[in-house]
């Protein structure tokens, strides 16, 4: 079944064919909708009837002021939403050359230490901040400090998310796809053109949580005095 040009995970999916959503997408779909945005439509309705009431101008102006993201509080805004790509983007990199390392072994002692990974994906950062910063104080007050510091110290806190969902990727890849590649071409290849696609899904999901969890915490910035639009929005 190989080719000239060798095996792609796009072909293998092309020919398997596209899964058509069952009936209920419309009831999940509007669940969704009614999660996500429903606090959104709520918060509108409010501003308008504010609007509306006689004496409440002033105060419907300090509130959007706050609401609206305009001075400062853009430029943190768009720091930290660069701060968490990085940590994320990082993160997934390093979990998925760990999950590699414990997928493609064939010694079963590989596999299980996966699960020993797994139970620091519920400790929190901060623990994490404080271990380092006991372990290495003059490391982190001298070479590694600010948005570094923060950076290090979230990346090693999510790997262990990133490793899980790197590995469950590659858990779904169907061995016999991975030997059919690597008769048309290098070990590599195969990697980047079978492993790599058909594990994206998961990773893709690994850097969406992270992403959130790191934009969201503002426990780790405070502790290397990194202001970010978390602490902002608390202050």
């Amino acid at each position: 079944m190989g080719t000239k040009d060798g095996w792609s995970a796009s072909r293998v999916i092309a020919a398997t064919g596209a899964l058509r959503p069952g009936p209920g997408r419309w009831p999940a779909l509007a669940a969704y909708a009614l999660g996500a945005l429903g606090p959104l439509l709520c918060l509108v309705i409010a501003t308008l009837r504010a609007i509306a009431a006689p004496g409440q101008g002033q105060a419907v102006g300090e509130w959007l002021a706050l609401a609206l993201l305009l001075g400062r509080r853009l430029g943190l805004y768009l720091e930290s939403i660069g701060l968490a790509l990085i940590v994320s983007a990082a993160a997934v990199a390093l979990g998925w050359v760990a999950a590699l390392f414990l997928w493609s072994g064939r010694r079963p002692w590989r596999s299980r230490l996966v699960w020993l990974a797994l139970p620091l994906v519920a400790l929190p950062p901060y623990v994490h901040a404080l271990a380092w910063l006991s372990v290495g104080d003059l490391a982190f007050r001298f070479l590694l400090a600010g948005r570094a510091a923060v950076v290090w110290v979230q990346v090693a806190a999510f790997a262990p998310l990133a490793l899980g969902c790197a590995w469950l990727g590659l858990q779904g890849i169907d061995p016999e796809l991975l030997e059919a590649g690597r008769v048309a071409q290098s070990d590599l290849q195969t990697l980047w053109r079978i492993a790599l696609p058909l594990s994206a899904p998961a990773l893709r999901a690994a850097l969406g949580i992270i992403f959130l969890l790191s934009l969201l915490d503002y426990s780790v910035p405070s502790l290397f005095h990194v202001p970010v639009y978390a602490m902002e929005i608390l202050a």
